[in-house]
Formats: structure tokens, sequence, C-alpha cells
């Protein structure tokens, strides 16, 4: 499913679980890294378990797992998720960045995750926010991008244009934009410039 001709642009992370995995046929977490891939990816969970908000965001951390090992990736996936869920089932801006204190209750967040769920995010501006392979750093890019904007087209602008690694930044923007405003939320300009375009718009999560 690549735009191009073959798949590109394996994080490092990820190559080194799933070059494991191939070699002795076992998931293999990277236990060390911090970076950024597992909530990259992460969309496609919150969508498909959106129904049961709990559940979204056990099955989130355990996604993060597939190459994730790191505590704090696998609660920066658990935290972005529940915010997805929010926004996909309806919620205010205010409602989905508001830190649900009882969903964290059995399991609470770590320390860095847990300061970004309060909001670290709407004490800062660039280049004290940054968009950073760090997954902490670039999730509360992220939602500094979501806070501060009130169209997708202007919270992508401001997430891409903090730089560094642009496109993963905005692409984390995009998962919680894009539940909040809708697809029909994204400017027509750039959806005409989608590869393979039809065949994104026939396909939908089932949520269950």
């Amino acid at each position: 499913m690549s735009s191009q001709d073959a798949a590109y642009g394996c994080g490092q992370t990820a190559r080194q679980a799933i070059t494991a995995f191939r070699d002795n046929g076992t998931p293999t977490p990277v236990e060390a890294a911090t970076s950024n891939g597992a909530l990259m990816r992460l969309a496609p969970i919150p969508l498909f378990y959106a129904r049961n908000l709990a559940t979204a965001v056990q099955m989130a951390g355990e996604s993060a797992t597939a190459t994730h090992g790191n505590p704090i990736c696998v609660e920066a996936c658990r935290l972005y998720a529940s915010m997805i869920v929010k926004a996909v089932n309806g919620a205010s801006k205010s409602g989905i960045l508001d830190c649900q204190a009882d969903l964290w209750q059995g399991q609470p967040l770590v320390s860095s995750v847990d300061r970004v769920a309060q909001g670290s995010y709407r004490q800062k501006e660039p280049p004290q926010i940054r968009g950073t392979i760090h997954i902490v750093e670039v999730m509360e890019a992220a939602l500094w991008a979501f806070d501060q904007s009130s169209s997708f087209a202007e919270g992508a602008l401001l997430a891409v244009n903090l730089g560094n690694d642009a496109d993963t930044t905005g692409a984390i923007f995009g998962q919680l934009g894009g539940a909040y405003y809708g697809y029909n939320g994204i400017p027509n300009h750039w959806k005409e410039q989608l590869v393979d375009r039809a065949l994104i718009e026939i396909s939908s999560p089932k949520a269950i």
C-alpha cells in the first residue's frame, strides 16, 4: 500500500523488531527505544474499538508492543487512543483534551506521558514545542497544533511547520484532527493529490 513502487522509510526501531521476528519467529519489541513509530500508525486501533473506550485504550497499548516495548511508548499510545475515540464519538475539543482520570486508575500513565495528559503543551510555544522522533515530544507537538487551531488545515500546517520529523508530526496530528473534523474537513485540493484516492475512500474501519 505504498504510494511508490516499494515500501520505504521504515524506522530503525520497527525495522529492528521486524527483523528479529523474521529471524526467530517471536515478537521482539525494542525495549529501550522511545521513538514515535508506534504512535504514527495508531489510528486503526482506536477506530476499530471506538464503541468501547476502555478496550480501545487497552488494545492501543498492546499494539505498540509489536515493535516498541518501552512503557513510555505504550502509555503514549494509550493516551492518544483515548483522545481519538472521544473525537470520533463527537466530543468537544475540551472534552477530548481533558484528562479523564478514571481511565488511568488501574494502570497509571508514566510521568512523562501524564504531564502531556495534564496539558503540558499549553504551557509551551515553539521552539519548546518540537516535532522530534521522541514519542512524548511529538505527541506534545501534535496536541499543541490541535489545541491551537480551528480547522484541519490550520492544525496540519502548524504541525508540519514545526520542522524536524515533520511528516510524522503531521501524521500524528492528522489522526486526531481527522477524527475530530472528519473527512469533509480535509481541504478538497489536498484530497485531490492522494494516490489511489478511490481505494482510500471506499475503505473504512468497522468499529465493534
